[in-house]
């Protein structure tokens, strides 16, 4: 079990760790007394959106008040290219049941996000599956949440130990910052498509295509209107947040090649010259001494 930790990249703090380990902490915050948290699955596309969306930007940069867990075979590799360690990482369709498994006994659940037939056949399964748990109020991710302020009073009635919040991103994030503020649970959750996995509604890659890491082209294939953009605009987003600080000189050459082609053809080799110079020296008081 890799205990949990935090990790820096591209800006953003996570928190990093094995399944097991995460959800001993989360469960751990059901259970206690503690004051409530905030838990988001930061993926590229949360990372994506947070560059676009200052509320989403001042929301995530709250940690560790909010609990960023690391997401994604993209974050992994580019981690990887950046840090040199590849960290480990668990998605929110895994965890969530480890930790409703684990929540104690009469631990009340609430349920925001989908449609309504969604949210109902994902209750029916989760009240089965789980029966420490009270499903104490469900609300649709459409017309649930044209009455907010109505609903949010619905909540506090209900008194609810965990809040799972299912709208997307950043949607969902600013939903729970608000739910775990005046509604005041121990755990609000943001879950992405949770929910349309526990209705059954969808249904997810073959184990050797996630035991691959390729869930992600599994989902694209089957939903290519709604994923194109991830690949197609956010892949190429990240490829240049880590290859352009690598190939800056060679951008400022090809924009000023007449002031900066001395810097390239001749200093560069003047460094190449200084530097064997130096480790001959190095080598050769290695070999007197």
């Amino acid at each position: 079990m890799i205990a949990a930790a935090e990790r820096s990249h591209l800006g953003q703090r996570f928190l990093v760790g094995s399944a097991e380990s995460l959800r001993d902490l989360l469960v751990d915050a059901i259970s206690s007394d503690g004051p409530g948290r905030l838990v988001v699955h930061a993926n590229l596309h949360t990372v994506y959106s947070k560059s676009k969306s200052s509320d989403l930007r001042e929301l995530l940069e709250d940690f560790p008040k909010i609990l960023v867990l690391f997401e994604g075979i993209a974050l992994k590799l580019s981690s990887l290219i950046s840090s040199g360690e590849w960290w480990p990482d668990v998605n929110g369709t895994d965890l969530i049941p480890k930790v409703l498994e684990r929540a104690p006994y009469g631990t009340r659940l609430a349920i925001v996000g989908g449609r309504q037939d969604v949210i109902e056949a994902a209750c029916r399964k989760l009240a089965l599956r789980y029966p420490n748990l009270e499903i104490v109020l469900h609300l649709d991710g459409y017309a649930g949440l044209q009455r907010l302020d109505a609903h949010i009073q619905r909540l506090k009635i209900a008194r609810p130990d965990i809040i799972l919040v299912g709208l997307g991103t950043p949607h969902q994030e600013l939903l729970s910052s608000r739910l775990l503020q005046e509604v005041a649970p121990k755990l609000v959750w943001s879950i992405g498509g949770f929910l349309e996995f526990a209705s059954g509604t969808a249904v997810r890659a073959p184990g050797i295509v996630r035991a691959a890491r390729l869930e992600w082209l599994w989902r694209l294939i089957r939903e290519p209107a709604r994923l194109w953009r991830r690949t197609f605009i956010e892949g190429p987003w990240l490829a240049h947040k880590l290859l352009a600080p690598r190939l800056e000189w060679l951008w400022r050459l090809i924009r000023e090649p007449a002031r900066l082609w001395r810097q390239t053809s001749m200093q560069g080799p003047w460094f190449a010259h200084k530097l064997t110079k130096g480790l001959l020296v190095v080598q050769k008081r290695a070999r007197d001494g």
